[in-house]
């Protein structure tokens, strides 16, 4: 997964749903457990990250192809009140698209606080997309 291709896919369809005036930045994170230094920056922030890839069964036997779950973090840095508004944002933004490359739109698996301060939450939502892999 190419996030840097995401961050890139992404951006443009939150601007053309009215809905990236909210974030200040969406880019990659830089690790995957709260940078707190994300913290001071200036909020809200859209971050994104690799989070997990499984393959399903090869339905041939002369051939390898396997449809491929492949799924990706959206860190959403704001102020707490705010946080619902900005999840809508990305729902909004993320679900029923198909990412090129892709081959079925992009689903909502999970989320979860990963910090918490006096000003600030740091939560992550789990998307996940599907492609097909095969041997050349």
């Amino acid at each position: 997964m190419k996030i840097a291709r995401l961050v890139d896919w992404l951006s443009p369809t939150l601007t053309d749903l009215g809905l990236a005036a909210p974030y200040a930045a969406v880019r990659k994170a830089r690790k995957v457990e709260p940078d707190l230094d994300d913290g001071t920056a200036t909020l809200p922030l859209l971050l994104l990250h690799p989070w997990k890839e499984a393959a399903g069964a090869n339905p041939y036997d002369n051939h390898v192809r396997h449809e491929v779950f492949e799924r990706f973090a959206c860190v959403t840095v704001c102020a707490e009140d705010d946080l619902e508004d900005h999840r809508q944002h990305l729902f909004d933004a993320l679900l029923g698209q198909v990412p090129p490359d892709y081959t079925d739109d992009v689903q909502y698996i999970e989320g979860e606080v990963l910090d918490l301060n006096m000003t600030t939450i740091w939560w992550r939502d789990i998307f996940e997309m599907k492609r097909l892999r095969s041997q050349a």
